[in-house]
């Protein structure tokens, strides 16, 4: 599966998921990407899938998946360059909060409610401006 990097498909808002929608493959083929290659995490529509689903590698544990996550809680920020696979040669500033809350469901139509610190946090953030279609570039400060 190939990474999307045309900026105008990137750059909508992703559909939500209905509870109960059939969604197995998309996180199959988002899971698969994920133990493919050296990355942290995946937005659905990074695959050309959308929906709101991303899937990230947690420091010390395994990956999570969220569908519908939404920001409940942030505090703090961090100041770092980011890199993405979208946007292949470039890196941005990016002021990010240290910590967030997300909610949202699991793959299995579960709720669940994560707290994220520190490059966690940063991860989940990144892949929640793609389903919000946001890129790292719109972050980038123009020059004068």
């Amino acid at each position: 599966m190939e990474i999307v990097t045309n900026k105008s498909k990137l750059k909508k808002p992703t559909k939500p998921v209905s509870e109960g929608e059939d969604i197995a493959g998309i996180v199959d083929e988002m899971l698969s990407v994920l133990k493919g290659r050296m990355i942290v995490g995946i937005a659905a529509n990074q695959l050309g899938f959308d929906k709101q689903i991303f899937a990230i590698n947690m420091a010390g544990r395994s990956v999570i998946v969220m569908v519908n996550p939404v920001v409940t809680k942030e505090k703090g920020h961090q100041l770092r360059r980011e890199a993405c696979l979208s946007v292949p040669g470039q890196q941005v500033l990016i002021r990010r909060p240290m910590q967030i809350t997300v909610q949202g469901w699991n793959q299995y139509f579960k709720r669940v409610k994560y707290r994220f610190s520190g490059f966690d946090a940063r991860k989940a953030c990144h892949e929640l401006d793609h389903l919000n279609g946001k890129l790292i570039t719109d972050y980038a400060i123009p020059k004068s």
